[in-house]
């Protein structure tokens, strides 16, 4: 349960999930001893392993508490987690549904290693009893490029915790910027790109601010890139905070520069807030959740009613987004609109619908 957006989902779900808890003993194994950023009510059973990263620890501890337990489904979250559960459900005999977080085809990195991973998916992905998939773009991908049956995947977006995001977004700040300024959450590796986030900053208005909360291996690079910037006085390195809301609540405006995404939660929680957004239009989520179309249906930089959208890796264009944002009356717009977005999200239906799958496969 270390700080992520997977992690944030599994206490959310588990949270809100109380009702199942006379119909089935929950069980969660954490594959890796990390610390814990997110919290897992007291009714369910926790085993904790150290697998260390490790694929094949992973198999034979988790494969040693599945003979213990004798699960009759387990649900996983992640890629090592989806395929260890899916390789014991073939060799125990329960049934498993895995639930993939990010669009599979640009989760990995290249090379041998990434060329291997992709065959273990091709390989037992199709084998899950059922497939959650956080976005459609998600599901179109498992289909298309890794062998899963349409039938088998279910499409549920991740519950975001509306009242419980606003009201924490009412405590006092962790962080307290000078404003104005913007906000990005992300842990810091390649794929979130934040070093053209900040390449874009450097032509942004000078008295705007930017709060990067995350922590992650890219953290050294980003230093070093923000002092050869002359911007360490406009960029604020904030760590992980347990509450972002607070913070988000105060910017003008949300931004994330990520090269690829399943379903962005800091993007949904900024409309939970009504702050105005500017995300890559990466595969997958942030065009459904900004204009409720696929990716392929927006081209170019598309201001829409709540945000405004750019292609990946697109220098040129996120500086013109921020320009767009720095400007009041588009900001306002937007503001409007990401509160009426931000109605539509919630938790109880996403609840429902993972516990009607696993209702099915039983």
């Amino acid at each position: 349960m270390a700080g992520g957006g997977a992690e944030q989902v599994m206490s959310t779900l588990l949270s809100h999930s109380q009702a199942w808890a006379d119909r089935y003993r929950v069980s969660v194994a954490l594959l890796d001893d990390e610390q814990a950023r997110y919290p897992l009510p007291s009714w369910v059973d926790v085993v904790q392993l150290d697998s260390r990263g490790s694929l094949l620890r992973s198999l034979r501890q988790l494969g040693a508490t599945v003979r213990a337990v004798r699960p009759d489904v387990t649900v996983s979250f992640l890629v090592r987690a989806n395929l260890v559960t899916t390789a014991l459900s073939l060799r125990r005999g329960h049934a498993a549904v895995i639930s993939e977080r990010a669009q599979t085809s640009g989760h990995f990195p290249a090379g041998v290693r990434s060329r291997v991973s992709k065959a273990m998916v091709r390989a037992l992905y199709p084998r899950a009893d059922r497939v959650i998939a956080v976005s459609a773009g998600v599901a179109e991908d498992l289909t298309a490029n890794f062998g899963v049956a349409p039938e088998r995947v279910a499409t549920i977006g991740n519950p975001v915790d509306v009242d419980r995001v606003r009201s924490r977004a009412a405590e006092a700040p962790q962080v307290q910027p000078p404003r104005p300024y913007a906000v990005a959450i992300g842990r810091f590796t390649r794929g979130k790109n934040q070093r053209l986030l900040l390449e874009a900053f450097r032509d942004a208005p000078p008295d705007l601010h930017l709060v990067l909360l995350g922590t992650g291996p890219e953290w050294d690079a980003l230093h070093a890139q923000v002092l050869a910037a002359g911007l360490q006085d406009r960029v604020t390195f904030a760590g992980f905070v347990s509450n972002p809301y607070a913070v988000l609540r105060g910017a003008a405006f949300y931004v994330s520069a990520s090269n690829g995404e399943g379903f962005p939660n800091a993007l949904a929680e900024s409309l939970a807030l009504g702050i105005p957004s500017i995300h890559t239009n990466c595969a997958a989520g942030p065009s459904e959740l900004l204009e409720g179309r696929a990716r392929e249906q927006v081209q170019g930089l598309s201001v829409g009613d709540s945000g405004i959208l750019v292609p990946t890796d697109d220098l040129p264009g996120l500086r013109h987004a921020i320009a767009l944002m720095c400007r009041p009356e588009v900001r306002e717009a937007l503001a409007a609109g990401a509160r009426r977005r931000g109605e539509l999200l919630g938790v109880t239906g996403a609840c429902e619908q993972y516990w009607r799958v696993v209702a099915s496969v039983l």
